[in-house]
């Protein structure tokens, strides 16, 4: 007994990599051990923004923290289980201020800032509507500053500019600078206060150590009008280093970045008094470093530099950074200088992934010696050139070139990164027709914005290793074939846009007659096996067909006889033609998503009978009727994602009703006990639906690996794509009887318990479904699908104008929150 209590921490240790958010919440209730145990692993990955992510912080909330009335408990929550993080996405500023602030958060590796301070014209605008008042200058301060300005400020200056800069010492002292204003000695002509002219001030920058680095700056005289004219122009302030070993640097700032970056506290006493710099002065902006660290201060946001201050801190804090992100190119990251970025990452020895832009060439050459271990590099400079990557990087895999180039740089980039696996290029130019060959013996991805320099003549590369193709734009099936049959070993492949010539897609013929034409060119005749031989394809992916796509057209028909591996296909729009040529030509096809714009019924039905692999099938508007897929058994028993909408019997008037229950229960029903005769009255209609609806639930419980299940709609129920809209009349009365037309009844009456062997599911989806769901149905979904986290329709989506259909959402909804809170309800 006492050996499996010594390996029970082992267990848990594992059981936490099996268990998403939801089940580790359950989890951690159980006993003070299995809280200590599961708490590091819920707090593993963050993402501010997810909704995981707020249950945690807010300790099972449902709502959404607001950040700025919840910032203390928000803070909290991060001091105090800060240690936990490894992997952090920022996108809100009160979650980069409260990572610095927790002390704690010193062990992240994988950092992704997407947080950007206010933009620099909107909060010039703010500022230039202070009209020099202060009580309109109170109105942009933050809660901080207001308090530093109210508990600092002891005297007004008069005919001085709004804003003075701050600066801070770059040595570490225990003592904080001060900052004190000092007036000069004045001649006997000189204006007195109130006049014309402004009084010479020197501000000192003190410190009360000996020794200590100051800074001093000298205000000179400016002509200045009367308060009745225009403002008086702001002067520039010089700044020189004291007392410090370091050869003097003079910093100049402009009147724009004075008023933009600080809010005036200070002090003016005669003698000088020293003030303490507040929290709201130059050093909530800076590193603890001079303010030169900054590279691009000046045309940036008050809020910038301070939020900019906090990912740098971050940064330097967390030395075992592995991978550092910047998403949305963010300038939170940029506006640091090279000399401070270079040696921040030299101190990160283990940084593998680096993804912002750089603009400075100098500081390339520079990234074998600082950061010998990068395998992932971005590049964006600011200019078209990028030969200064003229030092090899042994370790680099992973190359982003966010620049105009050309054969001949990219030639350069091979040579010197020889280990390079992924290259990605936002535009390339073809200059010349001079042989150029790539020495890309270990190059597996490649992607552009086309694939013209792939298929120009005069260049070659090593084709073993590429498997990965993504391009922006493909000129047609005609360019796509050409791709293809240069690089065999290809198999996967991507495209933004398939371009479709619009004279040859408004006649089939001529496509096709130029696709022929384009195999007899390449030596292969037509599209037959001997093609297929030598296409490897396994993942297609083509985001948009451009042009106007015919239901009865597959713009991509030649191609499937070509790809018999074919495992995954993405393609948008979805032809109805295409699903025939699936199912003939791609049998292993495994996952499907397909966004629909035409009825494809019967379509559907024949592909979950026939492909046996298939493993998902996704996408919109995938509505199908139940009497084309209750004939024949699904093969497709492997099934874990699946949407599908299924439209039952018409019941919106019972007369057009039971007419269309006559037709198909002679063509379709005949399968069903007692159907050889149609039903005549309520009762036998009643009972019809009920045996229709088990026969479908039937089909569905064969799915015993489905892990989302989606059976309710995204669009307007009142239009189903073969009837079309429904009248004012009909609406009326599918809102008195609370019956959404189409829609499956999912209570146990009408077959609910064939889905009992769902052991697997974790997402159901009826939004958009009249469900009827009473609570004991809920209730036996929750204790026969042990794995259920998420549930999508009961709060939110469609909104019928029938009370009882508003008050059994009421209750299931309280049902869940009161006894099984770990349930996610999603809109």
């Amino acid at each position: 007994m006492s050996d499996r209590f010594i390996h029970l921490p082992e267990l848990v240790e594992q059981l936490t990599h099996c268990l998403n958010h939801p089940d580790l919440f359950k989890c951690i209730q159980v006993s003070r051990a299995w809280h200590s145990a599961f708490i590091p692993h819920l707090w593993h990955t963050i993402h501010d923004r997810n909704e995981p992510w707020i249950r945690i912080i807010g300790d099972l909330k449902a709502e959404r923290p607001k950040y700025n009335r919840d910032a203390a408990w928000y803070k909290q929550a991060i001091a105090n289980n800060g240690q936990h993080i490894r992997h952090l996405t920022v996108r809100e500023p009160i979650t980069l201020q409260a990572c610095v602030e927790a002390i704690s958060c010193t062990g992240i590796t994988h950092l992704t800032i997407s947080v950007d301070g206010m933009d620099s014209d909107v909060e010039r605008t703010l500022y230039n509507m202070a009209n020099a008042e202060q009580r309109d200058r109170w109105t942009v301060m933050t809660n901080e500053e207001k308090e530093a300005v109210a508990g600092t400020q002891s005297g007004k200056l008069e005919n001085l500019p709004n804003t003075l800069p701050y600066v801070e010492t770059s040595t570490d002292s225990p003592a904080p600078p001060v900052l004190s204003f000092r007036p000069l000695p004045q001649s006997r002509d000189s204006p007195s206060q109130g006049s014309s002219q402004t009084k010479p001030l020197v501000p000192l920058f003190t410190s009360n150590s000996p020794g200590q680095s100051s800074f001093s700056f000298r205000l000179s005289s400016t002509e200045t009008t009367p308060s009745t004219s225009v403002s008086p122009s702001v002067p520039s302030f010089t700044f020189g280093v004291s007392g410090s070993s370091r050869p003097q640097s003079p910093f100049t700032f402009g009147s724009s970045f004075i008023k933009r970056t600080v809010v005036p506290t200070f002090s003016f006493d005669t003698p000088a008094k020293p003030v303490p710099l507040a929290d709201n002065t130059w050093q909530r902006f800076v590193v603890d470093v001079p303010p030169s660290v900054f590279r691009g201060y000046k045309t940036a946001s008050r809020s910038q530099l301070r939020n900019s201050r906090y990912v740098w801190q971050l940064i330097l804090r967390n030395k075992n950074l592995q991978e550092i992100l910047n998403y949305n190119n963010s300038r939170l990251l940029r506006i640091a200088s090279m000399h401070f970025l270079r040696s921040t990452l030299r101190e990160l020895t283990q940084l593998k992934r680096l993804n912002f832009l750089f603009t400075d060439f100098d500081y390339l050459d520079e990234l074998p010696d600082i950061t010998p271990g990068l395998e992932k590099l971005e590049v964006g400079p600011e200019n078209e050139n990028v030969e200064c990557l003229t030092r090899p990087h042994l370790n680099l895999k992973s190359l982003t070139l966010v620049t105009p180039a050309n054969p001949k740089q990219l030639t350069i980039a091979f040579d010197q990164y020889p280990h390079l696996e992924e290259i990605r290029l936002h535009m390339i130019s073809i200059t010349n027709e001079n042989p150029v060959h790539f020495n890309s013996q270990h190059l597996k991805i490649w992607s552009s914005s086309n694939p013209a320099v792939l298929l120009a003549k005069h260049i070659t590369l090593d084709t073993r290793h590429l498997t990965e193709l993504r391009f922006t734009d493909v000129l047609g099936i005609s360019q796509l074939l050409q791709i293809l049959i240069k690089f065999p070993y290809v198999e996967t492949f991507k495209t933004t846009n398939l371009i479709r010539d619009e004279k040859l897609a408004a006649d089939t013929a001529l496509e096709t007659e130029e696709l022929m034409a384009t195999f007899r060119n390449l030596g292969i005749g037509k599209p037959t096996a001997q093609a297929a031989r030598r296409f490897r394809l396994k993942n297609l992916t083509v985001l948009n067909v451009t042009g106007r796509v015919n239901k009865d057209f597959d713009p991509l028909e030649p191609l499937w006889p070509c790809v018999p591996h074919l495992k995954s296909l993405s393609l948008q729009p979805f032809p109805r033609q295409t699903f025939p040529n699936l199912v003939a030509h791609c049998p292993r096809l495994q996952n499907l998503q397909a966004n629909l714009q035409h009825p494809c019924s019967k379509e559907i039905a024949k592909l979950l009978t026939t492909c046996s692999e298939l493993v998902s099938f996704t996408g919109d508007r995938h509505t199908v009727n139940a009497y084309d897929i209750v004939d024949d058994q699904w093969v497709c028993t492997r099934m874990e994602k699946l949407d599908l909408e299924i439209i039952g019997v018409r019941r919106a008037i019972e007369n057009e009703l039971i007419g269309c229950i006559e037709y198909h229960s002679r063509q379709h029903y005949k399968h069903l006990p007692e159907k050889g005769q149609p039903p005549q009255d309520k009762e036998q209609l009643s009972l019809w639906r009920e045996e229709m609806a088990d026969a479908v639930y039937d089909q569905l419980g064969r799915l015993t690996h489905l892990k989302y299940l989606k059976l309710g709609a995204a669009t307007n129920p009142y239009v189903t794509p073969e009837y079309g809209a429904t009248s004012q009349e009909q609406r009326r009365i599918l809102d008195k009887n609370s019956n959404l037309p189409d829609s499956l009844l999912l209570n146990l009456e009408t077959g609910l318990q064939h889905l009992e062997k769902l052991k697997s599911l974790e997402l159901l989806d009826v939004k958009g479904m009249n469900h009827r769901m009473e609570r004991v149905d809920l209730e036996w979904m929750l204790q026969n699908f042990p794995r259920l986290r998420r549930i999508r329709g009961l709060k939110g989506g469609f909104v019928s104008k029938s009370n009882d259909y508003e008050d059994r959402k009421h209750r299931l909804t309280e049902c869940l929150q009161e006894h099984h809170p770990y349930v996610e309800l999603l809109l």
